[in-house]
């Protein structure tokens, strides 16, 4: 586990020790290339779970999709955003991959917690796993935000690579709680169903980098 006082975030932003699987994270560009894959295509699930699709957006920015779901469990919001490799990264294999985005990932999600108020920020669980049914390598953590008056905020963080894109996952829970399990089954009901775009115009959303 590494704590985060708001006196040391600078140091998480601008390169903290990270895990051993999770190496090269500073050769991940800081913005993405014009988008070659049509994310309008993809159609998310209505339901998962507990969670029921709110509604989505689009970035006008960079190029990216938003689908946002509320959930039966109190204190529970979902966040999936999907947008595609940069270009020339369908080259690299999946650990390039992964380590090469996460720490991005992981870095954007401490900023917006301290946003929200929080003084002090836990990271733990953090690991890279392959996933035994798709046999996809997924990164994820758990982050702790605590605010000044002592509330907890947990975000389970993962992120995936499918096909063409890069699948980004966060569950905001209002508690201190470890939510890896469902985290890990949304995110592959999300994959498994969600409609992608034709395999004659681009890979499979299934068909993961090894």
């Amino acid at each position: 586990m590494r704590t985060f006082l708001l006196c040391t975030v600078i140091l998480l932003i601008y390169g903290c020790t990270h895990t051993p699987e999770l190496t090269n994270i500073e050769a991940a560009p800081r913005t993405i290339p014009p988008a070659s894959v049509d994310l309008a295509a993809y159609q998310a699930p209505q339901t998962i779970g507990p969670f029921t699709l709110q509604g989505d957006m689009a970035a006008s920015g960079n190029p990216s999709r938003l689908f946002r779901y509320t959930s039966s469990n109190a204190g529970q919001t979902l966040s999936i955003v999907i947008y595609p490799l940069p270009g020339g990264w369908e080259q690299m294999d999946a650990d390039q991959q992964i380590a090469g985005h996460y720490g991005q990932v992981r870095q954007d999600a401490v900023k917006q917690l301290i946003k929200r108020g929080a003084t002090r920020v836990d990271i733990e669980n953090e690991k890279t796993y392959v996933d035994p049914d798709s046999q996809a390598l997924t990164a994820e953590s758990s982050i702790i935000a605590t605010s000044s008056a002592g509330a907890a905020v947990t975000q389970t963080l993962m992120l995936r690579r499918s096909g063409p894109i890069f699948i980004r996952l966060g569950l905001i829970d209002s508690e201190k709680v470890n939510n890896i399990a469902l985290a890990r089954s949304t995110l592959n009901t999300f994959v498994n169903t969600v409609a992608a775009p034709s395999a004659d115009t681009t890979d499979s959303l299934t068909d993961n980098a090894r």
